[in-house]
């Protein structure tokens, strides 16, 4: 149905809509097999540079469990200042206006 459809000249994500057909599931069935890289990594066992070693996970719980009543913005600014920093602050941490 869908090759009917594109057949038409109805616009592809028209096509996805009206089949329900996803724009990667599509390719699989124009490209049978293709990959751009053979054998990916999966996402889930996939580690940037960037990403907290477990380690300093470890640490950085333990600095927040150190002060129960601190905010965590206050615990942060605290390692800031004695130059202890091992991550940024994420968006959700950031107090509310």
């Amino acid at each position: 149905m869908f090759y009917a459809l594109v057949d038409l000249t109805i616009p592809k994500t028209r096509c996805h809509k009206l089949t329900g057909l996803a724009p990667s599931s599509l390719h699989e069935r124009l490209h049978p097999g293709y990959r751009r890289k053979h054998n990916p990594t999966p996402h889930r066992l996939r580690r940037k540079d960037v990403m907290l070693t477990d380690q300093e996970r470890t640490l950085i719980c333990k600095q927040i469990d150190a002060a129960p009543k601190v905010p965590i913005q206050q615990v942060y600014y605290q390692q800031w200042d004695h130059g202890q920093v091992l991550a940024s602050l994420s968006r959700g941490a950031t107090p509310e206006k």
